[in-house]
């Protein structure tokens, strides 16, 4: 009789720590899941902050062709009429 409770015990302590297990791996599988999907937000939002790091830079150049244009302008004005 004793031996009964105590094997009952035994399969009650391992279903326990079965239900644990798997309660652990539930999470760590969750967290890994979030894990992944962070990086792949980080790694979007790398890639937007590049292209907009690109299309900056290539306003950027296109004014400074339009600043040099005006003023190249204004030169020739500027020389013409000291002649």
């Amino acid at each position: 009789m004793e031996e009964k409770k105590n094997s009952l015990f035994k399969d009650a302590n391992e279903k326990r720590k079965d239900r644990y297990i798997l309660m652990m791996d539930d999470f760590l599988e969750q967290m890994s899941k979030r894990e992944e999907a962070k990086d792949r937000e980080i790694s979007l939002l790398r890639r937007q902050n590049q292209r907009l790091k690109n299309k900056i830079f290539e306003l950027e150049a296109a004014q400074s062709v339009t600043v040099n244009k005006r003023t190249q302008k204004r030169g020739r004005r500027y020389n013409t009429r000291k002649k």
